[in-house]
């Protein structure tokens, strides 16, 4: 968990082994209260797909 300001970006491991990263809202992220190795569903809203080096 990275804190930015009103909001907070995760990294999560997808069932592929993959990465994703998402950014939540506070009050979001402390209604989840997610910790390390939880489960969760990620559907995204705006994608951004980077290249890797």
């Amino acid at each position: 968990m990275i804190p930015l300001g009103g909001s907070v970006r995760v990294e999560l491991e997808a069932r592929t082994g993959g990465a994703l990263e998402a950014e939540l809202d506070r009050d979001a992220w402390r209604a989840l209260a997610l910790q390390v190795g939880d489960g969760a569903t990620a559907v995204p809203r705006a994608v951004r797909v980077f290249p890797a080096h």
